[in-house]
């Protein structure tokens, strides 16, 4: 939901989002709350359905042509801007120094371009992979949300390192690989342990119960 004076774009991302799906998701209660008291999905309204790139280009080059931005290749499902930035400022330079023909373009365009984000979208499929997974099964679900419920507790913000990784997730602000790395760190992985294995402690619940304060959660 990104608002945008009185008006707010939704975006939802699926294989094939309809837009009952767009209307479904603005009803439900999670999401109205963020609206204001009694509003109502408008009669008419602008909707598009356009296709998110997901993989690099096959062939972005040929002499004297290059294609820049997510037409080329961006990070997995984020950065578009980014992107166009990097991938345009590298075409200025290829222009500017003369290398048109495909084999230069593709020497010295297409390759920095694919070590900057093809290996890192590999990571990326992997972070959204888990977070599909955990999404589907509910018992991983609670312990995500326990997790994630007990860190904001923490005092020291550096201890904060899931909430921190999902943050860089959504975000897009850290790359792909250094989210991986600092979520299969052995200290997350220990943090992860142990909740899992406090089964019992009333901490494992993602939320406290209706009514209940804080000395009821103790």
């Amino acid at each position: 939901l990104t608002p945008k004076r009185h008006h707010v774009t939704v975006t939802v991302i699926g294989r094939q989002v309809t837009r009952e799906d767009l209307e479904r998701f603005l009803r439900h209660p999670n999401v109205l709350q963020h609206f204001p008291p009694g509003w109502q999905i408008p009669t008419h309204y602008c909707h598009c359905h356009p296709r998110l790139p997901v993989t690099a280009a096959r062939n972005p080059v040929t002499d004297r042509l290059l294609m820049i931005g997510d037409t080329n290749i961006a990070r997995y499902l984020k950065g578009g801007n980014e992107s166009a930035f990097f991938t345009a400022s590298l075409a200025s330079e290829m222009i500017l120094d003369g290398k048109m023909s495909r084999a230069e373009l593709w020497r010295g365009y297409v390759r920095p371009c694919h070590a900057k984000y093809l290996t890192d979208n590999a990571w990326g499929r992997l972070l959204f992979l888990l977070n599909d997974i955990i999404s589907l099964l509910r018992p991983l679900t609670r312990a995500a949300f326990a997790l994630l419920h007990r860190e904001e507790q923490v005092v020291d913000p550096r201890d904060r390192l899931h909430l921190h990784s999902l943050w860089h997730i959504f975000t897009g602000d850290a790359p792909y690989r250094q989210i991986a790395l600092e979520i299969l760190s052995w200290r997350a992985l220990w943090t992860t342990w142990r909740m899992l294995r406090a089964k019992e402690d009333s901490e494992m619940r993602p939320f406290p119960e209706s009514g209940e304060g804080e000395s009821g959660n103790r």
